[in-house]
């Protein structure tokens, strides 16, 4: 599959991995906007050194998953390995955040998250949430991130996630015309 810092057949790389190297075989790919991530994967924990930042890339967004809770033993570890997939590969306009893995966040963890989707705004992308379980949707909201985040921001799928940004279509095009 290649060097852990490269991607593999069907764009697959780790960020900055700690432990161990997840990846997805060509054969279980589901599609180009619904990534299917690393079968078999227990939420990890950030004490025992493997949690792990998984990104898929399309053409112009990126979608990227926190294989952790998110809290606040590794809310800085988030944001930087977040800041590092976005900063390589494509060009990136739109940021899909996929929240499965998350099976907890506390204020912590809610106020890194916030921060994240912030500070890649303020940088001109369009950040979209996904998969966002019950817990984290109430933390958000019971610490006032919501708001600011935005309801119109989160999406039930990584498909919806992927397709609510108006340059999709365009950016997809593109790809097909010069690719």
């Amino acid at each position: 599959m290649g060097d852990s810092g490269k991607a593999d057949a069907v764009g697959w790389r780790p960020v900055a991995a700690l432990g161990r190297d997840e990846r997805v075989s060509s054969e279980s790919a589901r599609g180009p906007c619904c990534p299917r991530w690393a079968s078999g994967s227990e939420p990890s924990r950030c004490g025992a050194g493997v949690s792990v930042l998984q990104v898929h890339e399309l053409p112009a967004t990126k979608i990227v998953r926190f294989e952790s809770m998110l809290y606040f033993a590794n809310s800085e570890h988030f944001r930087s390995q977040l800041e590092e997939a976005v900063r390589g590969g494509c060009r990136v306009q739109h940021l899909v955040i996929d929240c499965s893995a998350m099976s907890y966040m506390d204020s912590v963890g809610a106020e890194a998250l916030h921060r994240a989707v912030m500070e890649q705004r303020g940088r001109g992308l369009s950040v979209s949430l996904c998969h966002c379980r019950a817990e984290v949707r109430r933390v958000l909201t019971s610490s006032g991130y919501m708001a600011s985040i935005g309801v119109s921001s989160l999406h039930p799928s990584t498909s919806d996630a992927v397709h609510a940004w108006p340059g999709c279509l365009r950016a997809s095009m593109e790809s097909v015309l010069l690719g």
